[in-house]
């Protein structure tokens, strides 16, 4: 390899734990402001949960600060996740053309029972999840703008979402009765 060096970064370099922590937060409570209490719940000084304005249809994003592994006071990556729940007829390529490329998306398949699936009943027993996700360094944290870019991808991934299975309903509605807008 030519020129190729690839050098680790002294962890002393990499902020605290509770740096990012208290930055994430300052984060949280100007975007939602009056309604922090309603749609943030901080676990711990790791641990993040948002419930998205629409919590009722979808599941809360989650936001983890990862330690380094050299130095567990050192904060390394800052991980955001939703899990999504799906029905086993959805097109998960056509949902993941909806998102947001920014992030990362597979799917999840849980086993409920041994019980069902020893009567071969393979196909209910099986509940599938879209797991969208996004790791980003702790370092990015000094420009606050990645993170905000990141968290509103997975917030509005529900608008796009609900959007989707929301739009034929109002197409058939909009067409027996118009709507009126006072």
């Amino acid at each position: 390899m030519s020129g190729l060096s690839i050098k680790k970064i002294d962890p002393k370099a990499l902020p605290t734990m509770e740096e990012v922590s208290k930055k994430i937060e300052k984060i949280l409570r100007a975007l939602f402001r009056d309604s922090y209490s309603k749609y943030v719940i901080k676990q711990d000084n790791t641990k993040f949960l948002i419930l998205p304005p629409r919590y009722y249809y979808f599941p809360p994003i989650v936001i983890l600060i990862n330690s380094h592994p050299d130095d567990e006071s050192r904060a390394l990556f800052i991980s955001l996740t939703r899990r999504i729940p799906l029905d086993s007829n959805d097109d998960l390529f056509e949902i993941l053309g909806s998102v947001d490329e920014l992030l990362g998306g597979y799917l999840e398949i849980v086993h409920r029972s041994e019980e069902a699936k020893l009567r071969g009943d393979e196909e209910a027993n099986k509940m599938y999840y879209l797991v969208l996700t996004h790791k980003l360094h702790a370092l990015a944290m000094e420009d606050e703008a990645w993170f905000l870019l990141i968290l509103t991808a997975l917030i509005r991934a529900d608008e796009k979402l609900f959007s989707k299975v929301q739009a034929p309903e109002r197409v058939e509605s909009s067409e027996t009765t118009p709507v009126e807008f006072t």
